[in-house]
């Protein structure tokens, strides 16, 4: 079960990854406007954990790229963002 904290930083990075409209993002950026969505701004390793976190449970998608890791919403991760509010 997530902690009221972990699901609103989960909850930041639908956001942020939503408001892509499907481009990918690297995992610097989204880390970053996590960051600033999230009073008091989360730590790395909260950050780290809710991407990891969402990724183990099909909301978001990580791909290998020539630059590093990008990720984008799935369709799985949609439905949970709007199920949230």
């Amino acid at each position: 079960m997530r902690t009221p904290r972990e699901n609103k930083i989960d909850r930041a990075c639908a956001t942020v990854l939503h408001n892509c409209t499907g481009y990918l993002l690297p995992d610097a950026t989204l880390r970053q406007e996590i960051g600033m969505l999230v009073l008091p701004p989360p730590t790395n390793h909260e950050i780290g954990d809710s991407i990891r976190y969402m990724d183990s449970n099909g909301r978001i998608l990580g791909l290998q790229t020539e630059t590093g890791t990008k990720w984008k919403l799935t369709d799985e991760g949609r439905a949970w963002k709007h199920e949230q509010g």
